[in-house]
């Protein structure tokens, strides 16, 4: 029985979800949200990060020969160098470097040329004006040499599974917070137990915590239910400033007993008896 509300429960996905899911996007992960302003800025040695999914990811490698990727303000074009690529599970995400340093206080648009108008980048929505508007920076006056600090150590806080059309939703959340300059992110390092293979990829921070895994799609990471892997974390700041890496931490990926809706048929049925 519980087999089966399971099953009706992943009848409901809107077929939005599946839509996403088969074509994928371009967005943009820089820039913090200066609290006046209510503007997007990034550092004068600030870098861009570009993450594609889906039928985007071909686009990534031909960035710069295919797809020219740069910054524009008023007459000033500035180019973006490729510095990393991370490929994730049906993603990929290009660190990029302006070929010189920004003009504090002049604003940069975003752009990347020719790609095809279905899979152009995607916009930000600017709570101010309640719209939809280009991926736009202005230029802070720092510039950020400073190595991000840890404020405590990693630790796993919790899992997610669950079954979709596309896929399962795998993800393991991890405690971190760190200080610095700028805003943060994670460099994460993923490998299977006793493997040799590595997966490297940036993620976000969602106030104090990361997560780690993959939605029915794509994600950052590909996660094998059940399998034992060891993960270590890297502070990465706005301007490609890296700590020192955590210590690794072992953990097991979710499985079928992490689905929320599982647990609360466990909870229920163990209540009945």
């Amino acid at each position: 029985m519980k087999t089966l509300l399971l099953f009706l429960l992943t009848l409901f996905i809107p077929a939005s979800a599946f839509a996403k899911c088969a074509s994928g996007s371009i967005s943009c992960m820089s820039g913090s949200v200066d609290s006046k302003t209510k503007r997007i800025t990034l550092n004068r040695n600030g870098l861009i990060i570009l993450h594609f999914s889906g039928q985007t990811v071909p686009f990534a490698r031909e960035l710069n020969k295919t797809y020219p990727v740069y910054l524009l303000s008023g007459g000033n074009k500035v180019s973006l160098l490729p510095m990393e690529t991370y490929t994730g599970y049906g993603t990929i995400e290009v660190v990029l470097k302006p070929e010189t340093l920004l003009n504090a206080g002049d604003t940069y648009t975003l752009k990347i040329d020719s790609l095809p108008e279905y899979y152009r980048l995607k916009e930000r929505y600017n709570e101010e004006s309640k719209q939809w508007v280009p991926w736009s920076f202005e230029i802070t006056e720092l510039l950020d040499t400073t190595i991000p600090t840890l404020i405590a150590a990693p630790a796993e806080r919790g899992k997610k599974f669950m079954r979709f059309g596309c896929g399962p939703v795998s993800h393991v959340y991890f405690s971190l917070k760190g200080k610095d300059n700028s805003a943060l992110f994670v460099l994460a390092t993923l490998k299977s137990l006793g493997g040799v293979n590595k997966q490297k990829h940036i993620v976000k921070i969602y106030g104090d915590s990361v997560k780690i895994g993959h939605s029915m799609c794509s994600g950052d990471f590909s996660l094998g239910m059940g399998k034992c892997y060891e993960i270590t974390f890297q502070l990465m700041d706005q301007s490609g400033n890296l700590s020192a890496a955590s210590k690794p931490i072992e953990f097991v990926a979710p499985g079928v007993n992490d689905n929320p809706y599982a647990r609360k048929m466990n909870r229920l049925g163990s209540a009945n008896q």
